[in-house]
């Protein structure tokens, strides 16, 4: 049973990085692809680039304007808005335009913005919750009984701590089971909303 969705919002429900290496590509005059990002900080694909550039741009009206839902993610939200929880992390600007982008299609759908160096986990969640996120320590970090990761892209390197934990690989300097739980974690990888709409459905009917 499900009764709470954690939902993270960049690359996850909307394509962000597709928006950045977009806003990049324009102002280096080059053609990178974003399936070529393997990074968080998309040095792989601009190896000058500095963090506090990606910030700002994260920041700008431009990034908004540019950017879209993912495939499916409208409909998702629309099957289960009493259920969803927009969980994003950022900073004081970015989450406010983040909170406006997002009320001009779900005025009424709740929305939790945490700064940048504030855990996930900070959140209490545990039995009856589910968080969706594409990245691994936002999701290795909590306890909600079931996690899932939205694989915006494949196998790249700051996921790497959740491929090593369901596929049963050694785990190096992250215990995974600091938790003790009365229930069973289910960790799940999924990389389209229609599949995931139609775990929830399955999980909320139960």
């Amino acid at each position: 049973m499900i009764d709470n969705l954690y939902v993270d919002f960049d690359d996850t429900l909307v394509g962000s990085s597709e928006v950045i290496v977009g806003l990049l590509n324009k102002r280096f005059n080059t053609n990178k692809n974003v399936k070529d990002l393997t990074t968080w900080n998309y040095t792989n694909l601009f190896p000058t680039i500095k963090g506090i550039e990606i910030e700002e741009l994260f920041d700008t009206q431009e990034f908004f304007d540019k950017l879209k839902w993912k495939d499916g993610a409208v409909e998702f939200i629309n099957r289960f808005p009493d259920k969803i929880i927009i969980l994003s992390k950022g900073n004081a600007l970015n989450l406010t335009r983040k909170k406006l982008w997002i009320r001009k299609q779900f005025p009424n759908i709740k929305f939790i913005g945490l700064e940048s160096d504030v855990s996930k986990a900070s959140i209490n969640m545990g039995r009856g919750d589910c968080i969706i996120d594409d990245h691994a320590d936002n999701l290795l970090d909590v306890k909600a009984e079931y996690r899932i990761m939205f694989e915006s892209f494949k196998h790249v390197e700051w996921n790497d701590k959740f491929y090593k934990h369901i596929y049963g690989k050694k785990m190096q300097d992250y215990n995974y089971n600091k938790y003790n739980c009365s229930y069973k974690i289910n960790d799940l990888i999924m990389d389209s909303w229609k599949d995931i709409e139609e775990f929830v459905d399955n999980e909320v009917d139960k």
